[in-house]
């Protein structure tokens, strides 16, 4: 039989109008070395013969049609004889790896564009005054932080571990030398491995701030990369571009409002108030301006707003007032004016 036959004849048969002795001579011709090339080289002329003349999204659903027919045909069940049965499944079988021996042949290009078109995308988002606990399918802890949210899509744990991060969140990474994890936070790419660290990356902070447990950090934007060992925080500027290492850090709170406490090194009013406004989901108004730029340091247990704000304004010279979902916030009036 000429080899135009064969092509002939295996299209008759991607279409069901083969007869028994057809799939016999078509199973013969599968097992000699040259149908692989004489399939490919005619497929392939084929595609490229219609595909600039179809639209993208009818190439997609060429392909994906071909991904479901390849799966459904080993499957589909059989009232025939077991023999005849093996032999039919494995003629299945030899046409599902011609089909995917042309579509390999396709390009990067063809494969790409239609692997993006049938993502998935998964986001698991925290409202304020909200957190969160999940598992990815790796088996990597995440805790999410107030108002935060990850991203990732049906391709995590394929080839590598990927992940957008919009807040703050601290993971626990499962170990797997063989799959990168990186966590993308606004413009820096934090790489782990086997690693504990905690990510704080709101869109509306001037800053990124990576700091690390255990393990080891590669912390990248697009002009250099930066490593991190255990204790060591990094800060990166969102205006300026500019990393910040401190390198004696203490890491025992960094990740304490897992638990419902906080911590604080020293920030002003004005970012407590920010934080405290996702944690709390509440409004904070500062109706003294000098009252914005009081710092605090210390370690509280937020079981309730009012005791937050009144162990602050212990040590600064505030005064706050708690209404429906407000609090507002003044200089004392005890302070004296030099």
């Amino acid at each position: 039989m000429e080899k135009r036959n064969y092509i002939e004849l295996l299209d008759s048969f991607m279409r069901g109008k083969t007869s028994i002795e057809d799939e016999q001579v078509l199973l013969a011709w599968f097992k000699s070395p040259e149908a692989k090339d004489e399939i490919f080289l005619t497929y392939s002329m084929q595609w490229e013969n219609v595909s600039d003349d179809l639209e993208e999204d009818i190439q997609i659903r060429m392909f994906e049609e071909i991904q479901t027919k390849i799966y459904e045909s080993q499957l589909r069940p059989s009232s025939t004889k077991p023999h005849k049965r093996n032999k039919w499944l494995l003629l299945k079988r030899y046409a599902a790896i011609a089909c995917l021996l042309v579509i390999a042949g396709l390009g990067s290009y063809y494969i790409a564009r239609m692997s993006l078109y049938s993502m998935k995308e998964f986001i698991v988002s925290v409202d304020k005054g909200q957190k969160a606990n999940l598992l990815l399918p790796d088996g990597t802890s995440v805790w999410l932080n107030s108002d935060s949210r990850i991203k990732y899509d049906n391709a995590y744990n394929t080839n590598d571990r990927r992940i957008i991060l919009e807040g703050e969140a601290y993971f626990e990474v499962a170990k797997d030398k063989e799959k990168r994890f990186i966590v993308t936070a606004n413009n820096i790419d934090v790489e782990a491995l086997g690693t504990s660290f905690n990510i704080k990356s709101y869109q509306t902070d001037k800053t990124v701030i990576v700091t690390l447990v255990e393990g080891k950090l590669k912390v990248s934007d697009n002009k250099k990369d930066m490593l991190l060992n255990p204790n060591e925080r990094l800060t990166y500027n969102k205006e300026n571009e500019a990393f910040t290492m401190t390198d004696t850090y203490d890491v025992a709170n960094v990740a304490i409002w897992r638990n419902n406490e906080l911590a604080f090194y020293g920030e002003s009013l004005e970012e407590i108030g920010t934080i405290l406004s996702r944690i709390y989901n509440i409004d904070i108004v500062f109706t003294s301006e000098s009252a914005k730029h009081y710092r605090f340091s210390g370690v509280i247990k937020n079981n309730s707003l009012g005791n937050v704000f009144e162990i602050i304004s212990l040590t600064a010279p505030i005064q706050y007032k708690i209404y429906n979902n407000t609090v507002e916030i003044s200089e004392s009036k005890k302070v004296e004016k030099l």
